[in-house]
């Protein structure tokens, strides 16, 4: 028994070696293990404290840009709403500008409306009278017709009363010749004729009687005729009459016409001021919708802040209980450092138990005592192992706090996430709404650089005309003053050939005086060699010359010879003279003829030279008339232009004057800076999107790197996990050993005791490894989870 004792002892001591030397191991890798669940704690919470304080950085920095953004829209509220005001202003003006304009048009309306009423009535008296002249001159026309059938009858008995006027007249002078013819026969009969004498009385009475009738109808006929003149009187004045009722009714058309004018003008004025009505309501019909989305802008920042305080307040809760937690994980983490303690101290004293185990036969009577100890240490152990479970539910329950708050922070992050989004949703509403106000400004701009065109063009074009009219009056100086140097050239030359004329006509008189004093020589040559011709009193010499010939032909042959013989002497001096003076004579007219050529000539080349200058002088006014109309042209242009430029200047100095140019400027001043901080905050989210994937590229290696080291971790508690299969399967062959050894002797039973509260030992440690090692994958799992969460968010944005 004993040496079957020595053998049952030296396996389990050898089995308590092996066990010893693979909890060690296990020791050594649960302390590894959670040296690296340390480090990994540790790392993850300087990854949450970097994490929140990169939050808080981004989210004060968010609050500061979002409280600068909301400053600058307020003062963009405040400045829209000061236009506002000027605007309402300005409609108010605008609109009692428009209602006196209104009232002044609708006076004018009535006015003119009144006018063409009482030109209607007007006109309508004017028809009814032309109506009434109408039928008046048709009735005095069918009196007319009527007079003049009277006319015709009173004619045809006027024809018929002279036909018997004549008849009566030729019967009164038969009658009277009859009663002639009875007188002198009544000497012979008077009783008889003294009856016929009655007879021819009564009848004489008779035609008297018929004769004052036809005297009576023929005054009646001419006071007809002189009231038929009367009538054809009347007829004319109607005619007159009515000839100026036409004309003023034409007149009155006319002015109807030009009152119809000016009545479509008003119209198409007062349709002008409808349509600038129109605009301004437009106009300020887009104003209130600026004002709404001035409004919904103002809700939306005041929406954004309150989502900001609600989620600085989260974050400041969300901080309070990280540090909550982080105290209570300080004090669990001082828990357990007490409980490694423990724990070291209890295995110290399970190696002694095992040195006492090896000297049990010299210290058996100590082995109740040793037994109470160690039952009195298994007591204290399950109470530790009690509080060591119940600092494990601690830990675990700290766990899942830690595990609640990951999941609140990971909340948080969603939230923020969410936030993010909504103010990335916020901004592209700003983007947006910056885009409409860019438009806006855009449209204004183009407006306005279009005004600016508009002037720039009017200003160009005033400049161009100015170059314009600059250079063809340049043009026209050069013109001028080459038309100038030729004139001067000209005047020049004909100072030359004035010159040139004067010592022609110098020559021409010395040659003329010469010629004169030749012939006045010849003449007296002439006189003095025949004084008995009678000189001819004509002045020129040619003429002079044939009346001389013809006088000294004239003269008699036969002149008296005093001395006949004398005569002979004195000829050859005479022959001599006559030759002289033929020679003379004949020198005299060729020098003539040759100034005569030399004359003609000269009056040639002179008509040639002022033929020329004259078609100089008019080409010259034709010219100066030409560029002095291009001149007044030009100078009328430019006129209208500085009208034009004035009127423009006007406008603007209008425009400059009522502000609106001011305030586009502000606006767009405004607007420009709005996109600039725009376009820095979206170069800082930009800036902020690349830091998130460099921190997610980096996230994603250090994941990489722990998923390695998880991968390790896992294939050691897999070998772990083996090694405590084995454990488990040897502890459960040593119980069934155990079990079959249960009745040898009561040292071996107390033995198997001691193993068996040894395996329950191990099997805690085991489970208390495998809980460990679940929250561990629990906890990779989440990080996992949480950094795909990360990356997807960031991805999203």
């Amino acid at each position: 028994m004993e040496k079957e004792l020595n053998v049952v002892q030296a396996k389990a001591q050898g089995e308590l070696q092996g066990m010893q030397m693979k909890f060690q191991k296990l020791r050594e890798q649960l302390e590894g293990q959670i040296a690296r669940l340390q480090q990994e704690n540790g790392i993850l919470r300087d990854a949450v404290s970097s994490a929140t304080n990169q939050m808080e950085s981004k989210q004060s920095s968010e609050l500061n840009q979002l409280r600068s953004e909301y400053s600058g829209l307020m003062k963009e509220l405040a400045e829209n709403n000061n236009k506002l005001q000027q605007e309402e202003h300005q409609r108010k003006s605008l609109e009692v500008n428009y209602k006196q304009n209104v009232s002044q048009l609708e006076a004018q309306l009535q006015d003119a409306k009144r006018g063409w009423e009482e030109l209607q009535n007007y006109l309508h008296n004017v028809n009814a009278e032309r109506e009434k002249l109408h039928a008046a001159k048709e009735e005095l026309q069918s009196q007319l017709l009527a007079v003049e059938t009277e006319m015709s009858n009173k004619n045809k008995e006027i024809q018929t009363l002279h036909s018997s006027l004549t008849d009566t007249i030729v019967s009164k002078d038969q009658v009277e010749q009859k009663v002639m013819q009875l007188l002198e026969v009544s000497q012979h009969s008077l009783a008889e004729d003294s009856v016929q004498v009655q007879d021819l009385l009564s009848e004489k009475s008779g035609l008297n009687a018929q004769i004052e009738t036809l005297q009576a109808q023929l005054s009646s006929q001419a006071t007809t005729v002189s009231h038929f003149e009367e009538l054809q009187k009347l007829l004319a004045e109607k005619e007159l009459q009515r000839k100026s009722l036409e004309d003023s009714l034409n007149s009155e058309r006319s002015s109807g016409a030009s009152r119809e004018t000016n009545m479509q003008a008003m119209h198409n004025d007062n349709m002008s001021l409808k349509a600038a009505l129109q605009n301004l309501q437009a106009q300020i019909s887009e104003q209130t919708v600026s004002q709404l989305a001035l409004d919904q802008l103002q809700k939306s920042v005041q929406e954004r802040e309150e989502k900001i305080k609600t989620v600085e307040d989260l974050l400041k809760m969300g901080m309070i209980e990280v540090a909550n937690k982080e105290e209570e994980l300080t004090t669990v983490r001082e828990e357990n450092k007490a409980l490694k303690r423990d724990m070291e101290a209890f295995i110290l004293q399970t190696t002694e138990q095992t040195s006492s185990d090896l000297i049990m036969e010299g210290l058996q009577s100590k082995i109740q005592e040793k037994d109470e100890q160690i039952k009195s240490m298994e007591e204290s152990l399950q109470a530790a192992q009690a509080s060591g479970s119940s600092n494990g539910m601690t830990i675990e329950s700290l766990e899942q706090q830690v595990a609640g708050l990951q999941s609140d922070m990971e909340q948080l992050r969603q939230k923020q996430a969410v936030d993010t989004t909504s103010a990335s949703d916020q901004l592209l509403e700003l983007q947006t709404q910056l885009a409409a106000k860019d438009q806006e400004i855009q449209t204004l701009q183009s407006e306005l650089e279009s005004k600016a065109k508009e002037v720039s063009d009017k200003v160009q074009e005033l400049q161009q005309k100015q170059t314009h009219t600059e250079a063809p009056s340049l043009e026209l100086l050069t013109a001028l003053a080459e038309k100038e140097k030729q004139v001067s050239d000209l005047q020049g030359e004909l100072a030359k050939l004035r010159e040139s004329l004067e010592l022609h006509r110098n020559k021409n008189n010395e040659n003329q005086t010469a010629l004169e004093i030749a012939q006045a020589e010849c003449r007296g040559v002439l006189h003095r060699l025949l004084p008995n011709v009678p000189l001819p009193t004509e002045r020129n010499h040619q003429d002079w010359l044939q009346r001389f010939e013809t006088a000294v032909k004239e003269a008699p042959a036969a002149e008296p010879n005093p001395a006949p013989e004398a005569a002979p002497e004195p000829a050859p001096e005479g022959s001599e003279d006559n030759k002289v003076l033929s020679d003379k004579l004949k020198e005299s007219e060729e020098a003539q003829k040759v100034l005569q050529k030399d004359c003609e000539t000269y009056k040639k080349v002179l008509a040639e030279t002022e033929g020329i200058l004259q078609r100089l002088q008019s080409s010259v006014e034709k010219e100066e008339s030409r560029w002095k109309v291009k001149l007044d042209l030009s100078q009328t242009e430019l006129k209208e232009m500085s009208v034009k430029v004035a009127a423009l200047e006007q406008d603007v100095d209008r425009l400059s004057d009522v502000g609106e140019l001011d305030n586009l400027i502000r606006d767009k001043q405004h607007l420009e800076s709005a996109l600039e901080r725009a376009e820095r905050e979206s170069a800082t989210y930009v800036t902020e999107v690349r830091e998130l994937k460099t921190q997610l590229t980096e996230t994603l290696s250090k994941l990489e790197t722990e998923e390695s080291e998880r991968q390790k971790v896992a294939g050691d508690l897999y070998k772990a996990q083996q090694s405590l299969d084995l454990i488990q399967e040897e502890v459960c062959k040593e119980t069934g050993q155990g079990d079959l050894i249960e009745n040898s002797n009561l040292s071996s039973h107390e033995e198997i005791d001691r193993k068996e509260k040894k395996t329950a030992g191990l099997n805690q440690t085991v489970r208390e490894l495998q809980q460990l090692l679940q929250a561990v994958n629990r906890q990779l799992t989440k990080r996992q989870e949480a950094v795909r969460r990360i990356y997807y968010g960031s991805t999203f944005r």
